[in-house]
């Protein structure tokens, strides 16, 4: 029977902005009234036809705890159980896991062990399940990317596999569930707000009671928009038309289980270039951009009201496996009993875990989510919202009280500003951060962003995003112009074949006959001696540096010389010319007509004002941008660790290799040395 109440979702749950999207609402409408819509990057209840105001929206909400919270719910469905225990920060668990699916692509495939895809497609061919519900690739019809999709075969629970951080409603599938004449058992995998909302709609409709027979949850720690998804995907330089597919937990390239990547598929088979989460990736989820507000208030951070809940492992052993690793947390024994026959088959590898090590390695986690949800009621009270099961003190530490603030105002004017900057060029993105900074560092938390202040911003920030414009369209033509320089030095080295030469840090003294290089835009190319050259192997029979070397920290200067190595042919010769640390530093105690030559240059360049001893010294030293001064002897076993041979200190425009020695400052030859070095011959 329909209880009658004037509280609906619509006055209590969306008004508020307390609503997640999940679709329950409009699938249990007895009315068909509710339809959900995709606005500004979220799923919403749109009234489209009048309601009568049954109030059985508002029962299944997952926003609603009033009067069935989710520890309610699962003291009802697991505190029975033999040997069950129960955590405040996990509730009820039965045994705890760690372990991987030895399937094949499982792990490689999944978001972190592939335990859940293992789990699922194990349920379905064993015939516990005959269907099983997880977010899909969708056809784009109603413009969105994922979708929930009823399955009833393991190539379409393969292709389900991984994480997909974009919002999803559940109206479709439960809908065909309830309408369907014949009779199904179903597993559902979604986050712990969807499974409460699940458990509720189970509560009111008999026929979802005999159907549903497992719920499957997620570990979540906040629920991104569909916004989220568009901006990262714009960072890749992809526009949303041009996306066929996404991938948000890349592990190729990685060396880490914790810094996965961002990828898009576009439409003509090409693949995006790839975002870590120790980047632009991890900096929008760990500052809650495009947060649903909903998740400000929600303490569910294990899916209480699940069967079982799986997780990725952050333990530090677990860490440096990229392929992932699973948590799980089981409360129904009969997957219990799942998970050790497929084990002892060797299907998948698990072994117990204590629960106190999955709520260590979650510690971050929970400890956000409680500062969030602590911040939010506490600035919520004249506002309708279903109080938390663990009532929190509002003596908070002020630190915490900043982090969470942030965290919250981030959330907001991330949602507030993009429509300012969706149509922006890709290459001005990044000014969107910037624009979020500032605000949420400096603009108190109550500012309202009405159509005058935003536009009076906007206005403000318009110069940079002019000046930052013009400084992306300036590197695009430089990129351009340095990509042709490379072809035609590349096409030079290869007619030359091994006999062309090298002059490093030339700057505007260009050498004919020589491949000029410097960071500056002169000569033949611009290279950073502090990369990795752009040459190929036994390019050069020599390489000549004059006052360049001591630019280089010795890190940079030893990866320097290895490149060196490395281009020049065998039996190849390296000479650098640089200044005498020891001249120097013997100049400094007894000073002689050396330190009066250095101070009148220094003086013309206006780096001293007067000469003595301390200034020339210290203007030697640290002017000029030096990073490491270097006497023969600590450059010749610098040479000889690389694994140059036969380091040789020569005299000023001489060398045995003709047209080698071509130093240019005669009058620095008395505080100088100059240093050769031979590659080693083949044997």
């Amino acid at each position: 029977m329909i209880r009658y109440t004037k509280k609906n979702i619509f006055n209590t749950v969306v008004k508020p902005d307390l609503c997640i999207g999940c679709g329950i609402c409009a699938a249990l409408c007895p009315f068909k009234c509710i339809e959900m819509q995709m606005r500004s990057g979220e799923f919403k209840p749109m009234l489209v036809d009048k309601c009568l105001d049954c109030g059985l929206c508002f029962e299944v909400c997952p926003a609603n705890r009033e009067e069935l919270n989710q520890e309610d719910i699962a003291k009802l469905c697991f505190a029975k159980e033999k040997n069950i225990h129960h955590h405040f920060a996990t509730g009820f668990y039965l045994s705890s896991y760690v372990g991987y699916s030895l399937t094949n692509y499982h792990r490689e495939r999944g978001a972190s062990g592939g335990m859940a895809t293992w789990l699922l497609e194990n349920l379905l061919i064993s015939g516990s399940v005959d269907r099983v519900i997880a977010v899909v690739k969708s056809d784009n019809s109603d413009n969105a990317l994922f979708k929930f999709q009823i399955m009833s075969s393991v190539e379409e629970i393969r292709n389900a596999s991984s994480s997909k951080y974009y919002p999803v409603e559940l109206s479709s599938c439960l809908d065909q569930i309830i309408n369907d004449e014949q009779e199904h058992r179903y597993a559902i995998m979604g986050l712990p707000c969807f499974l409460y909302g699940i458990r509720k709609a189970i509560s009111q409709n008999p026929k979802l009671k005999r159907e549903i027979r497992f719920l499957i949850g997620l570990v979540c720690g906040h629920y991104p928009n569909a916004n989220f998804t568009e901006y990262l995907s714009k960072l890749a330089r992809v526009r949303p038309k041009g996306i066929e597919t996404l991938d948000y937990r890349v592990k190729k390239g990685t060396r880490t289980s914790i810094n996965y990547g961002f990828r898009v598929k576009k439409k003509d088979g090409r693949y995006s270039k790839t975002l870590w989460t120790n980047g632009v990736m991890g900096i929008l989820w760990r500052e809650y951009y495009f947060c649903h507000n909903a998740c400000s208030y929600c303490d569910d951070v294990f899916a209480e009201v699940a069967d079982i809940v799986f997780m990725d492992a952050w333990f530090p052993e677990a860490i440096p496996v990229i392929q992932g690793t699973s948590l799980i947390i089981v409360r129904n024994p009969v997957l219990s009993m799942v998970l050790s026959e497929g084990c002892q088959k060797g299907l998948c590898y698990i072994k117990p875990c204590l629960i106190e090590s999955i709520i260590a390695d979650k510690k971050t986690l929970i400890d956000i989510k409680q500062r969030i949800n602590r911040l939010s009621t506490m600035r919520a009270k004249d506002a309708w919202f279903s109080k938390l099961r663990t009532q929190m003190s509002e003596s908070v530490n002020r630190k915490e009280l900043a982090t969470a603030s942030r965290k919250v105002r981030t959330m907001r004017i991330s949602k507030a500003l993009w429509p300012c900057f969706r149509n922006l060029p890709a290459f001005c993105m990044p000014l969107f951060f910037r624009v979020i900074r500032m605000i949420t560092l400096d603009f108190k938390e109550q500012v309202c962003f009405g159509k005058n202040k935003l536009f009076k911003f906007m206005k403000e920030i318009l110069p940079y995003s002019l000046v930052l414009w013009k400084k992306q369209l300036n590197l695009q033509k430089y990129n351009v112009l340095q990509q042709e320089k490379l072809s035609r030095v590349l096409k030079k080295l290869d007619v030359l074949k091994g006999a062309a030469k090298l002059n490093m840090g030339c700057g505007p003294n260009l050498q004919e006959g020589w491949i000029n290089a410097d960071i500056e835009n002169y000569g033949d190319i611009s290279i950073d001696a502090r990369k990795t050259l752009p040459f190929p192997d036994a390019s050069f029979c020599c390489v000549f540096a004059e006052y360049f070397i001591e630019h280089l920290t010795k890190s940079e200067a030893i990866h320097f010389l290895s490149e060196c190595l490395r281009v020049l042919v065998p039996g190849g010769r390296v000479r650098f010319t640089l200044p005498d640390l020891s001249v120097l530093a013997a100049e400094l105690n007894y000073p002689t007509d050396v330190t009066d030559a250095l101070g009148e240059i220094f003086i013309e360049m206006g780096a001293i004002t007067n000469i003595n001893a301390a200034s020339v010294f210290n203007c030697a030293i640290y002017g000029h941008n030096h990073k490491y001064m270097w006497t023969f002897e600590d450059l010749a076993e610098t040479f000889c660790s690389v694994g140059f041979i036969h380091p040789v200190r020569c005299e000023f425009s001489k060398s045995d290799v003709s047209g080698l020695a071509i130093e240019r400052r005669v009058y620095s030859v008395r505080w100088n040395f100059f240093i050769e070095a031979e590659k080693p011959k083949e044997a």
